[in-house]
């Protein structure tokens, strides 16, 4: 039996404690929390990306439910994902190369992550 779609993304599923804490400092921050803001906008503008998936129903009590980036608050990790069903290419050559655009367009979360994260 085959699948009959394909994922692909990048980021992270779930921190640990020390990468929570670390994340939702940084989406709180000004400069790094709105780079957070642009970088998902730019990845979702770029095609059918996806970016982030909420985990919590509520902002965590410590954090403004009002913040202007909450929604990244309901995150207990960051990812940006393309679906799609099987595309031709997955059964040539190409399917590496097809990999490679989708894998280059959600990156930017990638490089966001290893930036806002460095110090854990």
């Amino acid at each position: 039996m085959y699948a009959d779609s394909l994922i692909l993304g990048a980021g992270m599923h779930g921190f640990d404690r020390d990468r929570l804490n670390t994340y939702r400092q940084a989406v709180i921050d000004p400069d790094r929390g709105a780079s957070l803001a642009e970088t998902a906008a730019t990845v979702e503008r770029s095609g059918p990306y996806r970016v982030g998936e909420a985990s919590r129903k509520a902002v965590p009590k410590e954090f403004d439910p009002q913040h202007e980036r909450a929604k990244f608050l309901l995150y207990e990790g960051l990812t940006a994902m393309f679906e799609t069903p099987v595309p031709p290419e997955a059964r040539s050559a190409a399917f590496v190369d097809y990999c490679l655009e989708h894998f280059k367009a959600v990156n930017p979360i990638n490089a966001w992550l290893r930036e806002a994260l460095r110090s854990v």
